[in-house]
């Protein structure tokens, strides 16, 4: 410890250590405007019960943040409708005000048209062809940011939304008396999903394209089938335990509608048929996630030859049902179920026609290294996989396009590249970075069609896609830089449905940037 006064002379003092953060410092005389100086260092040791309660503290405060929002948004729509506005949107009509107050404050009334048509608020113009529409939109969305250590992330996502449109036609005739006609529902749905378990199956042409995954699809048909039928009952209508032509319960058939989606539901996402959802629109979406640790170049063994390195991992899995469309013929009776069957197939007729369902799953990237090493050559390995399965319920089809991708690439930055320029006598000297990066990507894409009626499977497309990729970039200044450039893919089919293709360009381009 050592002691200054005000023109930077030594000050005799004493010194008394009172604990490990405190020390009190006297001195014979008085002085103003001393300067203390502390020099040395301690060495902290951690013990094993001060690292444990610093990695448990860590744990419990792992989850960073959490974001849940669920939003509901309606809407009306009703031509014809007679009355103005003014203050607050509305209007004195009769003594009453139009439309009324709920309804300017988002009350969405089913029977708002003929509350309309009762006061007079309806035009009974007997050429109006305009339906009633009422929306309704509700979106769910989950958000979550999870750190278990540094340098590691785990980011949660998961979303739900259900779009419903119900349009009616109200139509007078010539004495004004109203009736309602062609009511009809439509709407889409999509929701996170989690279906890792069906991803990895190999299907190539060695197997034939057989799918393990499909012929658990095609033989949980029965089974739920069987669960509909029983969920159904004994009535004065029906009979569960009676089989129809194809030994499937009787209403519920080989190839019905409410038959196919749960089977794909269970088959697709790794469930059980007894206990998957029997329903269309599955309530709790699944979450997706992306993982990166950026944690690798301060390892140990690592610190010394990498500047900076990162490992990321990406999953995504999305059910849609691309459009939905109420059933006219559907009739719901007291039970809950309707009993009208389909003339053609005798199975029982669902409340909404679906044409498709689908499941979108994309692992991008399947796993990423970035590694920047110390010598400034950086290195690029990425592997991608994706697929969408498609059921069409118009066809009784299912389409699997399945994608594998390899990506390997190198960069080096030439530091302090400078470049002379000769332009009416002067000469110019610039000085730049220079970002080499070669790029080789493997890309693998097939189709396959497998017919439920007929049991059969045909690959319909597929190809080998290799790709160079060469680039060159130098900064000229802070406003234009430029660019050249060498790309060349190989298109290799795997079906023979279509021919070798070859493309290659090469080129530069110029980058001028107005606004900075």
């Amino acid at each position: 410890m050592r002691v200054v006064d005000a023109n930077n002379r030594p000050v005799r003092i004493r010194t008394s250590i009172l604990n490990e953060n405190s020390v009190e410092i006297t001195s014979d005389r008085d002085f103003e405007n001393l300067k203390v100086f502390v020099e040395g260092s301690i060495e902290i040791r951690e013990t094993v019960l001060s690292k444990f309660g610093e990695s448990t503290a860590n744990f419990l405060m792992m989850v960073k943040d959490v974001s849940i929002s669920l939003s509901q948004t309606e809407g009306s729509l009703l031509s014809g409708y007679l009355p103005g506005t003014s203050l607050f949107g509305q209007q004195n009509v009769n003594g009453l005000m139009a439309p009324g107050f709920p309804f300017i404050l988002g009350y969405q009334n089913p029977d708002f048209v003929w509350e309309a048509i009762s006061k007079g608020w309806l035009t009974n113009d007997t050429t109006l062809n305009e339906p009633f529409l009422m929306t309704h939109n509700n979106n769910l969305s989950f958000r979550s940011t999870i750190v278990p250590f540094s340098g590691f992330r785990i980011d949660l996502t998961a979303s739900r939304t259900y779009v419903e449109n119900t349009t009616e036609f109200f139509v007078s005739d010539r004495y004004g008396n109203f009736s309602a006609s062609g009511r009809q529902v439509s709407g889409n749905f999509s929701m996170t999903y989690f279906s890792l378990g069906s991803a990895f199956e190999r299907i190539t042409s060695e197997n034939n394209y057989e799918s393990e995954v499909f012929n658990n699809f095609y033989n949980y048909r029965l089974q739920i089938a069987q669960r509909l039928a029983s969920n159904r009952g004994m009535s004065a209508f029906y009979d569960p335990s009676v089989a129809g032509p194809d030994g499937f319960p009787d209403g519920y058939g080989s190839l019905s509608q409410e038959v196919l989606i749960p089977a794909f539901f269970a088959a697709y996402g790794g469930k059980r048929p007894d206990r998957v959802f029997l329903g269309n629109f599955p309530l709790i979406p699944l979450p997706n996630w992306r993982v990166i640790y950026d944690g690798i170049g301060r390892l140990p063994i690592l610190r010394n030859l990498v500047q900076s390195a990162s490992i990321s991992h990406s999953y995504r899995s999305t059910y849609n049902i691309g459009n939905f469309l109420s059933n006219f013929d559907f009739t719901k009776m007291v039970d809950g179920f309707s009993y009208i069957r389909d003339a053609v197939n005798g199975n029982f007729i669902p409340e909404f026609d679906i044409s498709m369902i689908s499941i979108s799953e994309q692992f991008s990237p399947l796993i990423n290294l970035e590694v920047i090493w110390e010598n400034d050559i950086s290195t690029h390995t990425e592997i991608r996989k994706s697929r969408i399965v498609s059921l069409s319920l118009a066809n009784n089809q299912l389409s699997e396009l399945t994608s594998n991708e390899w990506i390997f690439g190198v960069g080096y930055r030439f530091r302090d590249v400078q470049l002379i320029f000769r332009t009416g006598g002067t000469q110019r000297v610039l000085s730049s970075d220079l970002n080499i990066r070669g790029d080789l990507s493997i890309r693998e894409n097939k189709t396959v069609v497998r017919r439920l009626a007929e049991g059969n499977l045909q690959p319909t497309a597929g190809q080998t896609i290799f790709s160079i990729k060469f680039s060159a970039d130098y900064i000229i200044s802070e406003r234009f830089d430029v660019k050249l450039f060498f790309d060349r893919m190989v298109n290799k089919p795997i079906v023979q449905l279509s021919y070798p293709m070859a493309t290659t360009n090469i080129g530069f381009s110029l980058r001028f940037t107005l606004i900075q």
